[in-house]
């Protein structure tokens, strides 16, 4: 039975983006939290399925960071629900997604999840190529050796992705 289920998701999943094109790229980011979820940034991959400068597009980030003594991973999907285009080479975006983060310490490990509201200027070169940066809030909850606590931050994005 859950092959079956998988079998169907992915068959919709690959129906509904027959027609769309997709991004990949590297994606640079970084946030400063409050309720004690500290600072982080991380370097990772990004891919984009849809159609550049277009809404309804799906964004997706994976990013990761470390150092002494704890590694931290990230991932997010993003629903892009506006997008105005000024010229054909710039525009203002906006999109909702959630997003989770697992943090792994010498003393021990958190896992954070939450809803992210990026907003960001896309600048589109070549029909091919996309750069943005992006301000990104967020809210969630986090789970771990410390306990359960509420937080979030304020964030920012830049990245690039070349589009197939």
């Amino acid at each position: 039975m859950k092959k079956i289920v998988l079998i169907c998701l992915f068959s919709m999943i690959g129906l509904s983006t027959v027609q769309a094109r997709v991004g990949v790229g590297a994606l640079w980011g970084t946030s400063a939290s409050y309720r004690g979820w500290g600072v982080g940034n991380g370097f990772g991959l990004s891919v984009g399925i849809g159609e550049i400068g277009a809404k309804g597009n799906w964004d997706f980030g994976l990013r990761f960071w470390g150092g002494s003594g704890h590694f931290i991973l990230h991932t997010q999907a993003d629903w892009i629900f506006l997008e105005l285009n000024f010229t054909d080479w710039f525009g203002l975006y906006g999109g909702v997604g959630p997003y989770v983060g697992m943090n792994f310490f010498s003393d021990g490990a958190q896992f954070d999840l939450g809803g992210r509201l990026p907003l960001g200027l896309r600048f589109m070169f070549f029909d091919r190529l996309d750069l943005w940066l992006a301000f990104v809030p967020s809210v969630g909850v986090g789970f771990g050796s410390g306990g359960v606590g509420l937080g979030g931050g304020l964030g920012g994005e830049f990245g690039i992705r070349f589009w197939f």
